[in-house]
């Protein structure tokens, strides 16, 4: 008696065979959309906003919320008018200038004249020292960390100067060198 043994394999639903890398980006290339801001451009009124909001510098996800419009696209709008959105940036810089210029003249003037409570003084005095070393290029705040390294050598030799320092007159803790009674200095009679 003979036996065959017969194997059925099921056929692979997905081929799993290894696939060139560039292949597949040619293939998806084709396929990613390219966001140029053009749809977008064609309200000319929304698009115009949409700058104005760049340049202003406005949250990007406030943006996008206000204007229904996503992140590349953003991107893309942000890139297509970058000249445009420096420009409206220097006009505004210029204008909170001459805001601060004129802001600062009127201060001034209001002080002289003794308007200004002293408490504001004080407040304003150190803004616009803060102000004035910033414009300097000086630094308006500083973090600085120190570091005492402790060893046993150190602590030996600080222990070793003290030692061999001489002692020019020893006056007991609240009572001074002329004092003949002992009494505190700090006490009345």
């Amino acid at each position: 008696m003979e036996t065959t043994s017969q194997t059925s394999e099921q056929p692979d639903l997905i081929d799993v065979q290894p696939t060139d890398g560039a292949a597949l980006v040619a293939f998806a290339e084709g396929r990613v959309p390219v966001h140029t801001g053009a749809g977008v451009a064609r309200d000319r009124e929304r698009y115009e906003a949409i700058v104005q909001a760049i340049a202003e510098c406005q949250p990007r996800r406030a943006i996008m919320r206000a204007f229904r419009v996503g992140q590349h696209t953003l991107d893309a709008i942000e890139e297509r008018e970058a000249r445009l959105v420096a420009t409206l940036r220097d006009r505004m810089a210029t204008k909170f200038k001459r805001a601060a210029v004129e802001t600062l003249d009127e201060f001034m003037e209001q002080l002289r004249r003794g308007e200004v409570p002293p408490a504001t003084q004080w407040v304003a005095a150190a803004t616009f020292t803060d102000k004035m070393l910033l414009l300097s290029g000086a630094a308006t705040s500083r973090h600085e960390v120190v570091s005492r390294e402790v060893s046993q050598v150190g602590l030996a030799e600080q222990f070793e100067r003290m030692k061999r320092a001489e002692v020019a007159e020893v006056v007991e803790i609240g009572t001074t060198p002329d004092s003949e009674s002992g009494a505190s200095t700090g006490e009345s009679r």
